[in-house]
């Protein structure tokens, strides 16, 4: 996970200090928000970067960028704002300028949006606050501080328990976040000193995914023992179709890594030699609401099963995830355990399209 790498830059705390060190990693990036909680203890020879809890969203800089248009856009009377809704040239002329003014609120409070011919001879000339655009963008920002919340309490941790925050990427280091940390952790005064101080203008923290990854890649590839352990958790439920179109989850996301599960499930059953597996992320209970990520058909010989009913066969399947996050799926056979079927998934192949 980009957020859990990014925390292998963090400064850790004294040798033999026994307190551990918990930091919050904030990524906003285009299209999605990743958070992690990590914490660092140094009592060992080596340091154990423990990744306690995972939380994100479907949303990210582009969805302000849309919430700030559609509010600029309030400017015109219900006709011409549908006519430009269903204009791309219209949109994609009012997304750059947009996108030009949010740089701009980092420092003015105020600034002039001018279109000309946004649409037809239409222009568009307004004068906008930085509260314009922040009210414009309210709901993000509220799901902002509830992901937070939801990530503090995954990680059975409190907001006096944190002591630091990374903040990547521009818009989350923007006042209004700034705000929204300032408000949540008003109790923990060390930390709310560091929020009132530098949180802001840390430029440097967009380099901290870079610098994760190489130290991540030289711990990986070093014939010595690695001075860094990073211990992560899985960014997604995996399972495998059932009847009726429902998703068994095998490996439930937030598990630590590596991990081995097997579960007994029902497959559906349609007569023919072979049964069709179908591998599925997603949180989801509803295969049509979640992703295939692989499938393949096994031969009905190759293995025994637990029970055979008319519409379904109950089958043993285990889903294996290494420290390299490579998932592994296979089909048991229930009386001797031998491993009849294999696939091979890289869950960061799979994580990178989305």
């Amino acid at each position: 996970n980009a957020s859990s790498i990014a925390s292998l830059c963090l400064k850790s705390p004294k040798k033999n200090e026994l307190k551990d060190n918990n930091s919050l990693i904030i990524n906003i990036g285009g299209g999605s928000i990743n958070l992690s909680i990590t914490s660092i203890n140094t009592n060992k020879e080596k340091k154990l970067f423990e990744v306690k809890a995972l939380n994100s969203a479907d949303f990210g800089v582009e969805d302000f960028i849309d919430s700030f248009v559609f509010d600029c856009l309030k400017e015109f009377d219900e006709k011409i704002y549908m006519e430009c809704l269903e204009s791309p040239g219209a949109l994609a002329k009012l997304r750059r300028s947009c996108h030009i003014a949010k740089k701009c609120f980092d420092k003015n409070q105020q600034i002039e949006i001018k279109v000309c011919k946004l649409y037809g001879t239409i222009d568009l000339k307004m004068i906008l606050n930085k509260s314009d655009y922040e009210k414009a963008c309210s709901d993000l920002f509220k799901k902002i501080s509830m992901l937070i919340k939801e990530i503090i309490k995954r990680a059975k941790l409190s907001e006096i328990n944190i002591d630091n925050i990374l903040l990547i990427g521009s818009t989350s280091r923007t006042d209004k976040i700034k705000s929204i940390l300032k408000e949540l952790f008003k109790h923990n005064r060390l930390l709310y000193n560091k929020i009132s101080l530098s949180l802001s203008s840390d430029n440097d923290n967009d380099f901290y995914l870079v610098i994760g990854a190489a130290i991540q890649s030289m711990n990986l590839l070093s014939e010595d023992e690695p001075k860094y352990i990073l211990s992560d958790l899985t960014p997604i439920s995996f399972g495998v179709e059932t009847t009726n179109s429902q998703m068994e989850f095998v490996i439930e996301k937030g598990t630590r890594i590596p991990v081995r599960k097997e579960k007994f499930v029902k497959i559906k059953n349609f007569g023919e030699q072979f049964l069709e597996i179908k591998i599925y992320e997603g949180e989801d209970n509803n295969i049509n609401k979640n992703r295939l990520i692989s499938s393949a058909n096994i031969d009905k010989k190759n293995f025994k099963t637990e029970k055979n009913g008319k519409d379904f066969i109950e089958i043993l399947i285990q889903f294996e995830i290494d420290s390299y996050l490579n998932l592994y799926v296979y089909v048991l056979d229930v009386k001797t355990y031998k491993r009849r079927f294999e696939c091979l998934i890289n869950i960061d192949i799979v994580k990178s399209s989305e």
